[in-house]
């Protein structure tokens, strides 16, 4: 009898555990599902947007806030992840598995997502755009399908972008100001020199003569002495 009663509870024990695991994995799986569901709309998203940014770019006249700081990176940049985009919507969506579903590969696609975003938002000349906006949306999807630590990393990695990419948009703009004062000084000497010298020869020209003859006879006249001009041919 005692061991009947025992072997009862060790299967009743077992029954439980099984109960309990079928539970979990209910519970895993829906989450999954879940996760699939929000990653497909997100892709969705991703995709959209591409394809807007690029009729805004290509399609919008006198528009100042796409790609217009950089056009080429904004082009580049925007193919790349048009492509990046297109690819992982594809694999998520024809993946029966979870490879391309799982914590695992949502953290480096919200990561590409991130430096991609970080390079449109500098070629469209900085935070002042309002591209900003679409990284805070980006890093809010991450931190929540991801949680725990990478959930902060993610916000982090998002601000060091934005930080190095306003610095260098400002650094470059200062270098292309100081070369476009150094031009327009250049020119100016450049004008000057032809207002007074040939083009071809370089020899000083009848204005240059003349100002140079006002300028010796207004000292001559001061000082009580003589000039003379000696004409050859």
């Amino acid at each position: 009898m005692a061991a009947s009663a025992g072997d009862q509870l060790v299967e009743l024990a077992v029954d439980e555990g099984a109960i309990l695991q079928q539970q979990l994995d209910a519970r895993q799986a829906k989450g999954d599902r879940e996760r699939a569901v929000v990653l497909r709309l997100y892709n969705y998203f991703r995709i959209v947007l591409s394809f807007l940014l690029l009729i805004v770019f290509y399609e919008v006249p006198d528009q100042a806030f796409v790609g217009q700081f950089e056009p080429r990176w904004f082009q580049s940049i925007m193919s790349f992840y048009l492509l990046f985009n297109v690819a992982t919507g594809f694999a998520v969506l024809v993946s029966a598995g979870q490879r391309f579903k799982s914590v695992g590969a949502i953290a480096p696609y919200t990561a590409i997502d991130i430096f991609c975003l970080t390079l449109i938002l500098y070629a469209s000349g900085g935070v002042e755009s309002g591209l900003g906006y679409l990284l805070v949306f980006s890093v809010a999807f991450g931190s929540v399908m991801l949680g725990g630590q990478m959930s902060a990393l993610l916000p982090a990695l998002a601000t060091v972008n934005c930080i190095t990419s306003e610095v260098y948009l400002h650094n470059t703009g200062a270098v292309l100001l100081f070369r476009n004062v150094i031009q327009e000084q250049e020119n100016e000497e450049r004008v000057q020199y032809l207002a007074n010298h040939d083009d071809l020869t370089g020899v000083a020209n009848r204005t240059n003569f003349n100002e140079i003859l006002k300028a010796v006879i207004a000292r001559t006249s001061l000082t009580n002495r003589s000039m003379a001009i000696l004409i050859a041919d």
